[in-house]
């Protein structure tokens, strides 16, 4: 489901059930539970070893201190923590800080967690 819809998504809210899921919502309809410590992927352009780009504004994602897991293909994951996301029509650049591994050109997509690291 969310493979599908992930080209649009974005959710007005969410909300933190009694076992910890995420139920995400659109125009004020439930889109489902997400049983994950990440929001679904989305693709993302390399712009360097601790910046990307995602397409819309992702602001609401990607906000100061949440992980990141990004996937560098053939160079594996690289995680961090976002240290800013600006948005400038059309796109969101993330800066990511404390990484495990710089992230490579070989980058495709990005998922940011659920929670905020503090």
């Amino acid at each position: 489901m969310f493979k599908k819809i992930k080209e649009w998504f974005k959710p007005d809210c969410y909300k933190i059930d009694k076992d910890g899921n995420v139920i995400l919502c659109i125009s004020g309809k439930c889109l489902g539970t997400i049983k994950s410590e990440y929001f679904p992927g989305m693709s993302a352009t390399f712009v360097d070893k601790t910046s990307f780009v995602v397409v819309g504004d992702q602001t609401i994602f990607f906000s100061r201190g949440r992980r990141v897991r990004a996937n560098c293909g053939v160079d594996g994951y690289k995680v961090g923590i976002v240290k800013k996301a600006l948005y400038s029509s059309p796109n969101t650049t993330v800066t990511i800080c404390y990484t495990l591994g710089d992230l490579t050109s070989n980058l495709s997509d990005v998922k940011c967690s659920i929670k905020v690291s503090r």
